[in-house]
């Protein structure tokens, strides 16, 4: 099926729609945000941020920014036709939307600013039915989520920075009891639009989720895809395809107590020279969350992230080496404590990681900057929601 005979009967609906939801009495619109700031403090006492590898908290020393986050969700019909703009500002927003940064991909601070802007309708009575979605919208991968405020750690694991962010295209979603599948097309990972096309641009990835709920509620669990194939790049080594499974799971143990558990693998396949067998290469993580809170007004949770670094073998017969952060393995150990003072949440945190040193140190500690196969840090960020 093509892209226009999927979209066509899309907007055709939605304009169909247009003249009952003139007097709408059903018509809602919730206007939601937050704000949040934090510093950190590396222990291995170096003057540069060089030991932070995850997203969104590159720096050492000084007091930081972190986003403003402003969203827009209307709906009409009872439901049935619905819209998002969910707007950031901030180096965590800019961080977030840096697949959209560049000439080939439209470099422009409105942009930088979209986090999420989608529409779509049910095609049941109201909310009911199949649901299409349009648009940007955060990736379905993964456990954790850009916005601050709706994490418990402050600091991002390895898996949420490996990505992938967020998918700009059209999903279907349909529920029936306790289950719930998702379909999609996008463009290429994080890329909203496409000035100038590059290797890649013109394939689509395909999307697909199924979860499932207990019939208590209390245990969630999401088994997440994104792939890729004839991604269009040609040469020795260029990469062919992509594929990523991720695993989610939620538990509420007791009414103090709750579990989250993240699994991910990433599998790339490449282009090989003549009479060299084909090479790929993986890598993934898993994470565990502990989450402690015995009072409404202060919480603990522990996240202890186990994260494999493939190493690359762009079909070639030369030596491996590290795929992304220059290490086989890295082991991250955070713990942070929330302290709840009505939309306000204080996190203090500490967190500690060491990598495999097979192929060197990543870290650095001293003046000095001598390696090192750990690091140790701090952090203090407060979160406001509005």
């Amino acid at each position: 099926m093509t892209r226009k005979k999927i979209i066509l009967p899309f907007l055709a609906a939605i304009i169909a729609l247009s003249a009952n939801a003139q007097t709408d009495s059903t018509k809602t619109f919730v206007l939601s945000g937050s704000v949040d700031a934090y510093t950190r403090t590396d222990f291995n006492n170096i003057s540069t941020s060089a030991n932070n590898k995850t997203s969104f908290t590159q720096s050492n020393n000084s007091f930081e920014l972190g986003m403003a986050s402003l969203t827009g969700t209307g709906q009409i019909l009872s439901g049935k036709v619905f819209g998002t703009a969910d707007l950031g500002f901030g180096p965590r927003a800019e961080a977030f939307n840096a697949g959209n940064a560049g000439p080939l991909v439209g470099s422009t601070p409105t942009l930088w600013a979209v986090k999420q802007l989608y529409l779509g309708l049910y095609t049941g009575k109201g909310a009911t039915g199949v649901k299409f979605t349009i648009g940007k919208w955060y990736t379905h991968i993964g456990y954790e989520v850009p916005d601050a405020v709706n994490n418990r750690n402050y600091s991002m694991d390895y898996m949420f920075t490996t990505g992938p962010f967020s998918h700009t295209g059209i999903k279907a979603e349909y529920s029936k009891k306790t289950w719930h599948f998702m379909l999609g097309v996008a463009n290429p990972t994080n890329v909203v639009t496409v000035v100038a096309p590059f290797p890649g641009s013109s394939t689509k990835h395909l999307l697909a989720q199924i979860d499932d709920v207990t019939k208590n509620g209390k245990w969630h669990f999401y088994l997440n895809y994104e792939g890729a194939f004839g991604m269009g790049e040609s040469g020795d080594g260029a990469i062919k395809s992509q594929n990523q499974v991720d695993f989610v799971a939620t538990g509420t143990v007791s009414s103090k107590f709750s579990v989250g558990l993240n699994l991910t693998e990433k599998m790339n396949s490449y282009n090989a020279p003549s009479g060299v067998t084909e090479k790929s290469d993986a890598w993934g993580g898993a994470a565990l969350y502990l989450n402690w809170d015995p009072t409404a007004l202060f919480g603990l949770t522990l996240r202890s992230e186990y994260f494999m670094d493939g190493e690359s073998e762009p079909g070639s017969t030369s030596t491996p080496t590290p795929l992304i952060y220059g290490t086989r393995n890295i082991l991250d150990e955070t713990l942070s404590a929330n302290f709840r003072v009505g939309p306000l949440t204080i996190i203090p945190e500490i967190r500690y990681e060491a990598a495999d040193t097979k192929y060197g140190d990543i870290y650095t500690k001293g003046k000095d900057a001598t390696g090192t196969g750990s690091d140790f840090s701090g952090f203090l960020a407060a979160v406001y929601k509005f």
